[in-house]
């Protein structure tokens, strides 16, 4: 075995055993070994890429090596619970890799570089720059892991590649340009992800279904969604936050009388209680209420499968039979082939009981795999009756003697006796023919005799023979002559809906709910929810029945959560189905019928909120976001931002760049403070964004001639005069930070791991010589990027 292959089998052993733990964590499902694992209720594959498009089960598996590779790769992964989507996008850039090796028969000892350039050069047919710079990273993730893949072996480490894979992806990532204000990604961005009146579009939709409720194709079809995404309006929440709001989200405080959403943030491990503003509170008020009062049935059933299973079904059906017994006929034809009457129930009896279509239980429906076709009812009647008289064997009670010592029983004579038609009977043709023959053999056998005691031999034959006869009267069934012959085993109808509600589950907690083995148990709730999430479906506010939104009266048996999909779908025109806008025909300013993403009403929101004046860390904090982020929502224009920065310059403590140190100048030499503005406002008359603050240069005309050195010189006269400093901005502090860092290292480079360089030293550093030069601009950075900081740790010290 070569080295290479002990290390990866020592590695594949430890793995299997850590996915063994995260599967009976209830984290990953499937077979370690299968082709297909199952994580956060999405399937990842480790097959190789299929021309074919096949199933994942039918497409050819990974080859061995990077089969086991890749198993270990991912389970290191998942270990540490990322979303589905980056274990999808890993496990893609590794069968992308997969193929260009196997295309170019490359193996593992001669991998370099090179091979992972052409990966990404695979990659990037017809797939977005997003995805690309994604499925780059993501082989460079797994290049480091192959990098650290190794063992110890008596003291001596092996590795499992023989050289270090320095490798790096070298694509751009398109957030950066989509963020520069003079880029087409930034207004291409703009067009696509921002709709200035796409509250009108939603406002009218609830208008006119709320004052028009026959527009709606079942009760909540529409108005359900519709107040539903108020709480997107009103806050600016995310579709899986909407999604996941408790039951008891709203409550007001009763000293201040503030409404107050109870939010569980996606992208932070601390729910929120969000402040709802005045003018929203009222109509998020009846949203709320509506939501609460036409979710209450499906809640309620949630609540009864989390404490009872499936129960219900039973219950159910057991009462309705006891009010509404079957006719013996329905019991015969049960009898007929031993089906236990109390298990099974005929369609009509599931349809009053609970509200699904009967096309979902026949033939090619969902539940028909529940169901049992049953023989005419005529046919049952007369084979329950002639087993009843071969197991008592008293045909004596019901003969016709036709002559002296003569006996028999005809067809019709048995019809008489089991209360069946002549008409049925002579429409029997399958089976009366060979039944009379029947009859007419033991008559002419002599079984028929009073006194006459067949031998076993003789009961053995006829009852060989009747059981023949009794497979072909019983082998018509199904539906015919107008009389329902179905019925469902409910046994096997509840393991269905046991299934399907563990698969709703499974898609809303992003977990495995896997189906319960002999004798084990399977809790419907959530093992792994994050804080603030409900980890029951009962303790959500939006509870809906399964085919709430089908546009079909029967709106099912189970309950189920709303899914991102359902609000996708209906606000969005990308989907199949009909849009709100589309059915109502509601157009935008533009002329064009409305087609909003959810996350478009998130940031219409951020940039309302931003227009109102509060910074961008208040902004980051009500809406949920990492510090920094809000700046990628902001689609307020370069006039706006620059009359929200002059009021900075306007307050008594302006910020330290060029132009506060003018302000503060202006005001020492009496300057007039209308005057002040008006300077202020002729200088500020258009912000754009840098990485580190804000620029007033008209850059489309007019281009940075510092060579965007905006820091150098900063809190002095040499400092850029364009550049202006807004201390709420913290992703430009974090850039100044980072700048100062790297700065820093080079200094440290220069003069032995020391920051701090001493002045005697600066004053021998010659201009003319081009490394003084390199010194002197480096410590100039480190000066500069520290002066900015300071300017961000003087509010806070104001404030303590």
């Amino acid at each position: 075995m070569s080295i290479s292959m002990m290390v990866l089998d020592d590695r594949y052993k430890h793995a299997e055993q850590q996915f063994n733990d995260l599967k009976a964590n209830g984290l990953v499902a499937g077979d370690f070994e299968g082709k297909v694992w199952q994580y956060r209720s999405s399937n990842i594959p480790f097959t190789s890429l299929d021309p074919l498009n096949r199933r994942n089960q039918d497409q050819p598996p990974l080859p061995l090596v990077i089969g086991k590779l890749a198993r270990c790769f991912i389970v290191k992964e998942i270990l540490a619970h990322p979303s589905a989507e980056l274990i999808i996008g890993r496990m893609a850039s590794i069968r992308h890799l997969s193929a260009v090796m196997d295309s170019e028969n490359i193996e593992w000892s001669d991998i370099t570089r090179k091979v992972f350039d052409r990966t990404v050069d695979s990659i990037r047919h017809g797939r977005s720059d997003s995805t690309i710079y994604h499925r780059a990273n993501a082989l460079k993730a797994f290049v480091d892991f192959l990098n650290q893949l190794s063992v110890m072996v008596d003291g001596v480490l092996l590795r499992f590649v023989d050289r270090f894979i320095k490798w790096q992806t070298g694509i751009p990532n398109p957030t950066h340009s989509a963020l520069e204000l003079t880029s087409r990604e930034f207004q291409q961005r703009e067009e696509n992800l921002y709709s200035s009146d796409l509250h009108k579009g939603i406002a009218q939709a609830r208008w006119l279904i709320k004052q028009n409720p026959h527009l709606e194709p079942t009760a909540g079809f529409d108005r359900i969604r519709l107040e539903a995404t108020c709480f997107g309006m009103a806050l600016g929440l995310r579709v899986g936050e909407i999604a996941n709001l408790p039951k008891s989200c709203l409550f007001q405080d009763p000293n201040t009388h503030t409404t107050f959403v109870r939010v569980p943030v996606e992208k932070n491990c601390i729910p929120n209680a969000v402040p709802v503003a005045d003018l929203w509170s009222a109509p998020l008020t009846e949203a709320y209420e509506y939501l609460l009062a036409v979710t209450q049935d499906a809640r309620e059933r949630a609540l009864d499968i989390e404490t009872n299973g499936f129960s219900f079904i039973d219950k159910a059906l057991a009462a309705y039979r006891a009010n509404h017994p079957l006719d013996p006929g329905a019991v015969d034809q049960l009898s007929s082939l031993d089906l236990p009457v109390e298990h099974h129930y005929f369609v009509e009896e599931i349809c009053k009981c609970f509200p699904v279509s009967p096309k979902e239980l026949y033939s090619g429906g969902r539940f028909y795999s529940s169901s049992v076709e049953l023989p005419r009812i005529t046919a049952a009647r007369i084979a329950i009756w002639i087993d009843e008289r071969m197991h008592n064997w008293d045909w004596s009670n019901f003969l016709n003697e036709y002559k002296k010592n003569c006996y028999s029983v005809s067809v019709i004579d048995i019809a008489k006796h089991t209360k069946s038609s002549e008409a049925s009977v002579k429409k029997s043709k399958w089976f009366v023919d060979h039944l009379r023959t029947f009859l007419k053999g033991m008559v002419h056998d002599g079984l028929f005799k009073p006194g006459n005691n067949p031998s076993h031999a003789q009961l053995f034959d006829i009852r060989n023979e009747w059981a023949s006869i009794r497979e072909l009267m019983l082998s018509q069934r199904g539906f015919g002559a107008g009389v329902p012959s179905l019925v469902i085993d409910i046994r096997l109808l509840k393991r269905l809906l046991e299934d399907k509600y563990r698969f709703h589950l499974r898609r809303h907690f992003e977990e495995q709910f896997s189906m319960p083995g002999d004798g084990s148990e399977a809790p419907y709730h959530a093992k792994h929810t994050a804080k603030g999430y409900p980890s029951k479906l009962s303790d959500n506010l939006l509870v809906i029945w399964e085919n709430q939104f089908d546009s079909i009266s029967e709106l099912g048996i189970i309950p189920r959560p709303l899914f991102r999909a359902d609000l996708y779908n209906y606000l969005s025109s990308n989907s199949s189905k009909k849009t709100i806008f589309q059915r109502l025909d509601l157009r935008g300013q533009d002329g064009e019928i409305f087609s909003i993403t959810p996350h478009q009403i998130r940031r219409w929101v951020t940039t309302a909120i931003l227009r109102s004046g509060p910074s961008e860390t208040a902004v980051d904090l009500w809406m949920g976001r990492t510090p920094r982020q809000s700046r990628q929502y902001d689609y307020r224009t370069a006039k706006e931002r620059a009359e929200y920065v002059r009021s900075l310059y306007l307050a008594v403590d302006p910020p330290p760049d060029f132009l506060g140190r003018l302000v503060i100048r202006w005001r020492e030499e009496s300057i007039a403070d209308e005057q002040i503005e008006e300077m202020i406002i002729e200088k500020l008359s258009i912000l754009n964004l840098t990485p580190w603050g804000g620029c007033t240069r008209e850059l489309y005309i007019s281009p940075c001639d510092r060579g965007l050195m905006c820091i150098r010189g900063f809190g002095t006269d040499s400092g850029c005069k364009s550049f202006h400093l807004n201390p709420d901005d913290l992703e430009a502090k974090a850039a100044i930070e980072s700048l100062l860092s790297e700065y820093e290292k080079i200094l440290r480079a220069i003069f032995d791991n020391q920051t701090d360089i001493t002045s005697s030293i600066e004053a021998e550093l010659d201009n003319t010589h081009a490394f003084d030069q390199h010194v002197l601009f480096v410590m100039d950075m480190v000066t500069s990027c520290k002066t900015a900081l300071e300017a961000y740790s003087k509010p806070k010290k104001a404030s303590s």
